[in-house]
């Protein structure tokens, strides 16, 4: 596990890496076909307007003029790399867009993703940062951020907790654990030295994950100043920094690991077999996720935080009370796990 995640975060580094001209190329593409769209209304304006002057139609026109200018000016800002130019350049063409939407012009970004951006980029102005691709920059706490969002989630813990379940279940397939429970220890305190250790692997996997995922890009590119206090959107409309994230990350992942870890010992030493175990973790997990997907993001609902960046991002108000229900769950669900195996017996 730690060898996938030593490759998975190096190829996705990689990958960053030689995507950045790439990112560059997409914005003008982007702006490009906008332009395209506003240059054709204003044809077909100049066309009506000689045929059937109206005062509506002039107005529509010049704002599409200078939206039309304004989208060139923003191009060309990102051709040079001017980044300051372009973000303020962004902040105009929006509030022009916004302007000619309101005289029956045709712009399909949505007024709301203008709004949103606009405030992005006065705060980026006033931070001195440039614009990132969140799902391709390659400064640290984006980095991390874009790890989180692939690694902590159902899918990537599902396969986590299988690969560590066999540490149970094989005892068991084996036969070794008729042997360790002749010894004089009760079986709830073997449950819970199981519990433990398990937990402390997945505290080691997940210290080189966060670890690696900063490292690497610090290492290897010159961090932007501030880059730390880089403004993120929320669900609600606010904006996170980058380091709060971060640590709001690594404590989600250690309650949602303790939860995970949970489940885990509790179907292990219920299932006893690893097939069976697997198969009912990937249930589980797969439920849980399915219900998030139908409205059941609640508080109270562990799920919630599984996918640790949409815990984050979607539900800011709930932490750090979100800790209290992991840390609650993962509490009942190893008692329950030492309880059935003190009334249980080996086989």
């Amino acid at each position: 596990m730690l060898a996938g995640t030593l490759l998975l975060i190096g190829t996705l580094f990689i990958r960053n890496v030689m995507q950045q001209d790439v990112v560059r190329a997409e914005k003008i593409e982007w702006f490009s076909g906008y332009m395209q769209e506003v240059a054709t209304q204003n044809r077909t304006d100049r066309q009506m307007l000689q045929e059937t002057p109206l005062e509506e139609l002039e107005q529509k026109l010049d704002v599409g003029v200078a939206l039309q200018n304004q989208l060139n000016g923003l191009i060309l800002s990102i051709e040079n790399g001017a980044w300051e130019d372009e973000l303020q350049q962004e902040i105009d063409v929006y509030l022009t867009a916004i302007d000619y939407k309101e005289v029956k012009g045709n712009y399909s970004f949505s007024n709301g993703d203008m709004d949103e951006t606009i405030r992005l980029n006065e705060q980026l102005l006033l931070l001195g940062l440039p614009k990132e691709d969140i799902g391709r920059s390659v400064q640290p706490p984006l980095f991390i951020k874009q790890i989180v969002s692939l690694v902590l989630n159902p899918f990537g813990l599902t396969v986590l907790l299988v690969l560590l379940g066999t540490v149970i279940t094989r005892e068991f397939e084996d036969r070794n654990m008729q042997m360790v429970y002749t010894f004089p220890i009760p079986k709830w305190k073997y449950v819970f030295v199981k519990f433990t250790g398990l937990l402390l692997t997945g505290l080691i996997w997940l210290s080189v994950l966060f670890s690696a995922s900063y490292l690497l890009p610090a290492l290897t590119v010159e961090s932007k100043e501030l880059i730390f206090d880089y403004p993120l959107s929320l669900a609600n409309g606010s904006f996170l920094d980058a380091g709060t994230y971060i640590n709001e990350a690594c404590i989600y992942s250690v309650g949602v690991l303790l939860f995970a870890i949970g489940v885990l010992t509790l179907v292990g030493f219920m299932a006893r077999q690893t097939i069976i175990s697997s198969v009912v973790i990937l249930a589980v997990f797969a439920g849980g996720w399915m219900s998030i997907r139908n409205g059941m993001d609640l508080l109270w609902n562990p799920f919630t935080y599984v996918n640790v960046n949409e815990a984050i991002i979607n539900h800011a108000d709930y932490f750090p009370t979100g800790l209290i229900v992991l840390f609650g769950v993962a509490a009942v669900l190893l008692a329950i796990a030492m309880w059935g195996s003190r009334k249980r017996g080996v086989s």
